[in-house]
């Protein structure tokens, strides 16, 4: 749907109706996109006809797999991963699988985005210093995590589960310009994603604010 609002598939849309004529999609962008995730040659791509899709266009159903677009840190988790190719976000119809359980933006709908005339940031956001992050699991089965600290600084961790929806372990943690070991399941946290010993996966994250 924001696709749609930045005016992709969208009929009232001018410019997305002069690079679609005849059901076919020439954005150089978008096209340029495709054949390099996919080694092809095309110099169109096709969109779904408007009576198929009533009033909003989109890349034609099934036609299209892309890579996810790498910047802007992406988060991988329940997705086709880096190298693997996704159904265009813009596609009518998202094909999930036992393995597939999340969509992102792909390479294509970005290049279509730009056809349209939008500007695309493609730096990483930042995310704070690359922490020395140690990891271990304890007999227990518990996940244990040691970081260095800074005195004045605050460091958030955050965790998610195979959905890949990531949360905030709550209380942040200040920093003393010592290490600090953090226990997944310490009951001085408040962490909404259950403990890693419950868990087939669970996933970590350290930032420093």
């Amino acid at each position: 749907e924001i696709g749609h609002g930045f005016g992709l598939g969208s009929r009232g849309v001018e410019e997305w109706r002069a690079l679609a004529p005849g059901g076919v999609f020439t954005g150089p962008e978008s096209v340029a996109a495709y054949n390099q995730d996919n080694s092809t040659s095309v110099s169109t791509l096709l969109v779904q006809d408007a009576s198929v899709s009533g009033n909003n266009y989109h890349w034609r159903e099934g036609a299209y797999r892309a890579r996810i677009f790498p910047h802007g840190t992406p988060n991988y988790i329940g997705t086709v991963g880096v190298e693997g190719l996704q159904d265009l976000l813009m596609d009518p119809t998202p094909d999930f699988s036992t393995n597939v359980r999340r969509f992102e933006v792909t390479t294509v709908d970005v290049g279509g985005i730009k056809d349209l005339g939008w500007s695309v940031i493609t730096g990483d956001s930042p995310n704070g210093s690359n922490l020395p992050v140690e990891v271990s699991v304890q007999e227990s089965g518990q996940v244990q995590i040691q970081f260095p600290t800074q005195e004045n600084k605050t460091y958030t961790i955050l965790t998610a589960d195979f959905l890949g929806l990531w949360v905030e372990v709550t209380p942040k943690i200040q920093g003393t310009g010592g290490t600090v070991v953090w226990t997944d399941g310490d009951p001085k946290f408040l962490d909404w994603i259950p403990p890693s010993t419950k868990l087939g996966k669970k996933f970590f994250q350290v930032l420093e604010d």
